[in-house]
């Protein structure tokens, strides 16, 4: 008997300078059960790797199967710019479940560049054995709101106890992430509903306003900052009830702040208020 190669279903790959390849339509696709990633697009050493279509689940009522990343021993979709250029259209209404990894990972390395026009919207996270989301700018920038005012992206069951996340964003000495967190539904994950962990670099988030945040397996929201990392955001929540998050029945806290023991080059939490916030037991 063979033992099976950790393999991809799907991966496209836009390699040197000058290589540049361009998805003009990614629809319908099942990529699930495989040995390793479901799919994977990498841009490296310069190339650019382009996504114009919309990667999107079943329409409501419609015949179509819709894009699916489940059931693969790696990431569900794996999006890695190593110093490279990638651009995506837009993720919505895609299931990402029952991954051995992450659903889906968005990594930017060597001074990369990932960039989602549109705001994610309408996913469906759960299930997967480390985070459902992971931003991972350890060098370079990822750009990718994830909020929606017509769909929820929702995040069940993500991770084991103590550990994985609905969301995590985390980044390293030279990594930037721009970002939007609102209207999202993060329940039940084995860590964090929401994470943000900077080693050094730059997280700014516009807003965490309209948030479900409740009975994860750590905290509903953690912002751990170190060396010299430096967090922005406006509001946690908001002038109105309406704009406030949810963070009640977390196992530790319903918001965390915190950092690395000994304390290394000073970081900074730029935060405008924290305001209309449930911590409820």
């Amino acid at each position: 008997t063979a033992t099976p190669t950790p393999g991809f279903g799907f991966a496209a790959t836009a390699n040197g300078a000058g290589s540049v390849v361009t998805l003009s339509s990614y629809t319908d696709n099942t990529t699930n059960g495989n040995e390793g990633d479901g799919a994977v697009l990498t841009a490296s050493s310069g190339g650019v790797l382009n996504v114009t279509g919309d990667i999107v689940g079943p329409t409501t009522g419609g015949t179509t199967t819709g894009d699916t990343f489940t059931n693969n021993l790696g990431d569900g979709l794996r999006v890695l710019a190593d110093n490279g250029t990638i651009t995506m259209q837009s993720i919505t209404g895609t299931t990402f479940d029952s991954n051995g990894g992450n659903g889906l990972n968005l990594t930017t390395t060597n001074n990369g560049l990932i960039t989602i026009t549109d705001p994610l919207a309408g996913n469906k996270f759960d299930s997967n054995g480390l985070n459902g989301l992971l931003v991972n700018a350890q060098s370079g920038t990822i750009d990718v709101d994830v909020n929606s005012t017509t769909a929820a992206n929702t995040f069940t069951n993500n991770g084991t106890s103590g550990t994985g996340a609905g969301l995590q964003f985390q980044t390293a000495t030279g990594g930037l992430i721009n970002t939007d967190v609102a209207g999202i539904t993060s329940t039940g994950n084995g860590g964090d509903g929401i994470g943000f962990f900077l080693d050094g670099g730059t997280i700014n988030v516009t807003n965490i306003q309209s948030n479900i945040a409740t009975g994860n397996g750590r905290d509903g929201l953690s912002i751990v900052n170190s060396n010299g990392g430096v967090f922005n955001t406006a509001y946690i929540g908001g002038l109105t009830p309406a704009l406030g998050n949810d963070f009640s029945n977390n196992t530790r806290a319903g918001l965390f702040f915190g950092g690395v023991t000994p304390p290394t080059v000073t970081a900074f939490n730029n935060i405008l208020q924290i305001s209309n916030n449930k911590f409820d037991r």
